[in-house]
């Protein structure tokens, strides 16, 4: 379910235009991405995956509180600077 930078933009895009679809498929595809990113990261220092949910919620948050600062940039640029 990896989604690329293009179709992750595009879905940003869309949902800042006000398309609740994509918004809610966005915040899927991230959620899933960010979830499994945290998880093996932590997982390999010994942290739980309690701690992987508490990060994916937070970065999602950002990502909520940042969307409308997307335009100009890349997806990957705006979605590492905002979560990682």
């Amino acid at each position: 379910m990896a989604a690329n930078e293009a179709e992750l933009k595009a879905l940003m895009r869309a949902s800042l235009a006000g398309d609740a679809a994509a918004h809610r498929t966005l915040l899927n595809q991230l959620s899933a991405n960010l979830r499994a990113f945290y998880k093996t990261r932590l997982a390999r220092i010994g942290r739980s995956a309690t701690e992987a949910e508490d990060l994916t919620q937070e970065a999602l948050m950002a990502i909520h509180t940042r969307r409308h600062t997307i335009s100009g940039r890349s997806g990957e640029t705006f979605f590492a600077r905002t979560c990682w």
